[in-house]
């Protein structure tokens, strides 16, 4: 018995012992391998221990090809030389060679810049929310569409908020923002009428997030406003419970990282 394998025929345990067992090996130039024991393999030399790229004999190598009068040699040596120096490094922002994106002066100003409107904007939502007292188990008035006798009907429900994602408000959570009415952190059960039972992700109710239209919107972002501001109302409060990690700087430096490298 070899490992967990039983084998009766000898012609089966020889198979097994003498190729299943052997190291994989790299054949020609073809980079380097790992060995079944994880060793680093050269795929110049063989050697055990370091890989091409940093492998004597293939630097020597290198020198006499660039050394050669042949125009092919000389060529290989010059192919060689751009891989070892490996792939320059770029800014994914400004593309400059100084620096990658997380060294960047611009982009880290950008980063700062939008984190500290999202603090800004948590702050005067939170206050908000202790002012009127509205958290998980607030009751609201939530309006919202439903396909019914062919067609769809908007209509009020009563219903109760259950869950907050605290840290997806940021400042187009205000109403100030063209784009408010996408930003939905509530977590909506319906409570009353054909839609019991159905929950929806929902928007902050008017007194948490209202601060006026989008300035100088003209009618559309006006009718927007009109439209959306009023889809949560709140109707009874409850204790405000927000966690302190949302003004927790590092944090929110850190999702404006991510949400920027998505954008």
């Amino acid at each position: 018995m070899v490992g967990s394998a039983n084998f009766s025929n000898p012609l089966q345990l020889f198979f097994f012992e003498n190729f299943l067992l052997v190291p994989i090996i790299d054949i020609g130039n073809k980079g380097d391998k790992m060995s079944y024991d994880n060793t680093v393999r050269c795929g110049w030399c063989r050697e055990s221990g370091h890989n091409k790229r940093s492998c004597s004999g293939f630097k020597q190598m290198i020198e006499k090809w660039a050394a050669s009068d042949d125009p092919y040699y000389q060529r290989r040596a010059s192919a060689a030389k751009s891989r070892q120096k490996g792939r320059t490094k770029r800014c994914s922002f400004c593309s400059s060679t100084d620096h990658t994106i997380r060294r960047c002066d611009l982009h880290n100003g950008r980063v700062d810049m939008l984190a500290r409107k999202w603090l800004e904007a948590r702050k005067d939502i939170v206050a908000r929310m202790h002012e009127h007292n509205f958290g998980v188990g607030s009751l609201v008035q939530y309006t919202t569409q439903r396909w019914k006798n062919g067609g769809y009907t908007t209509a009020p429900y009563l219903a109760i908020v259950t869950g907050i994602h605290y840290h997806t408000i940021t400042d187009v959570n205000l109403s100030d923002r063209p784009n408010f009415h996408t930003k939905k952190p509530l977590e909506i059960h319906i409570l009353t009428g054909d839609a019991t039972g159905c929950r929806y992700a929902g928007r902050l109710p008017r007194c948490i997030m209202d601060v006026g239209s989008f300035k100088g919107a003209g009618e559309y972002y006006d009718r927007e406003y009109k439209e959306k501001i009023d889809q949560a109302v709140l109707l009874n409060g409850t204790t405000a419970d927000v966690p302190s990690s949302v003004f927790d700087w590092k944090i929110i430096r850190k999702e404006v990282y991510k949400h920027l490298k998505r954008s």
